[in-house]
């Protein structure tokens, strides 16, 4: 039997479409693969982010302003969890502080989390490890050792 190595993508509702490129391409550092329209809705976007090569697991997202909070368990996950390279967390504390933005981290089965919401309350959780690629992406502060 094949062994699953992630996600394809994970989609999101969000209220506001600036918020998020500024929270997800400006401060996580990750980059904007693709922006198009919703095919649902030609008036609202849908925004891609990724690696630097976009490859699977990519988080897309749609603004729509009218969009009601999700409730965890009823249509929103508990946590989108990112791997960052080891030794990555430390950066990203600092960058986190730097931002204002409230972040914990833990220990979970020997492998050490840092736990954050972005602007609409996703939550989310960078994990440390050796494994995945490794990006060649840097933007906005975010260097590739410290990006994946």
């Amino acid at each position: 039997m094949e062994r699953i190595l992630g996600l394809h993508h994970v989609s999101s509702v969000v209220k506001n479409a600036q918020e998020n490129v500024d929270f997800y391409a400006g401060m996580l550092g990750m980059r904007l693969v693709k922006k198009t329209l919703n095919y649902d809705d030609i008036e609202e976007y849908h925004f891609y982010y990724g690696n630097h090569d976009g490859s699977t697991g990519l988080s897309t997202y749609f603004p729509i302003s009218d969009s009601k909070e999700g409730d965890i368990g009823d249509g929103q996950v508990g946590y989108v969890t990112y791997a960052v390279n080891t030794g990555a967390l430390d950066f990203r504390k600092e960058r986190l502080d730097h931002f204002d933005i409230f972040n914990y981290s833990y220990e979970r089965f020997g492998e050490r989390y840092l736990a954050f919401s972005d602007r609409h309350g996703l939550d989310i959780e960078l994990v440390e490890t050796p494994f995945g690629p490794n990006s060649q992406w840097a933007f906005n502060g975010v260097q590739p050792k410290t990006a994946d």
